[in-house]
């Protein structure tokens, strides 16, 4: 059961990335894309809820992205190669 506290899963950096990742839509492309559309993504829910990210910031925010992507790519060459070795898992 969810709390009513919980983060909406569009603010939570690691599961917005982790949902990006394991779309298989960033196998062939650079991670910087990824980072572009996830920080879009991110920034839309959090204007939703009145918060505005300044500019300034926004970099930040890429390093907590790239970091994420990281983290949960950690062992695997490539977003690729996480992708693959999820699949034949399965």
């Amino acid at each position: 059961m969810r709390s009513k506290d919980a983060i909406p899963e569009s603010m939570d950096v690691y599961k917005l990335v982790l949902k990006a990742i394991r779309s298989g839509k960033y196998d062939e492309t650079s991670e910087d894309l990824l980072v572009e559309e996830a920080r879009k993504e991110y920034f839309s829910a959090l204007k939703k809820t009145g918060v505005i990210i300044p500019t300034e910031n926004h970099s930040v925010v890429d390093q907590e992205i790239r970091d994420t992507i990281k983290a949960i790519i950690y062992g695997h060459f490539s977003i690729k190669d996480f992708n693959r070795n999820k699949r034949t898992k399965n």
